[in-house]
């Protein structure tokens, strides 16, 4: 998608979702790589103040709409969030970090 939207001309200087509509959680995202990638990691929970300082707001919920990526290039994720996750995880696993 990212490469299709370079090539297109009625792209520049547009902002772009390229993702999924499949929603999970940070939280659960989290816990799906460990499990994944059997890691030890725990997950530590933080307040926003702690994270991100006092007087930060954030949406609950994030839900991308991908009307503008489909009718610009005709875009529409198909990989399953477990196939990139393994994806990912397997190459990370070839390189040096």
């Amino acid at each position: 998608a990212s490469i299709a939207l370079m090539d297109t001309d009625s792209a520049l200087g547009r902002v772009f979702n390229v993702g999924s509509q499949q929603e999970i959680s940070i939280a659960a995202l989290a816990q799906k790589i460990i499990n994944m990638t059997k890691s030890s990691s725990k997950i530590e929970y933080l307040s926003y103040e702690q994270a991100y300082g006092k007087h930060f707001d954030d949406m609950n919920r994030r839900v991308p709409c991908m009307e503008r990526l489909e009718s610009t290039i005709g875009f529409k994720p198909q990989t399953p969030l477990d196939e990139i996750l393994t994806s990912v995880i397997d190459y990370t696993k070839t390189i040096q970090i």
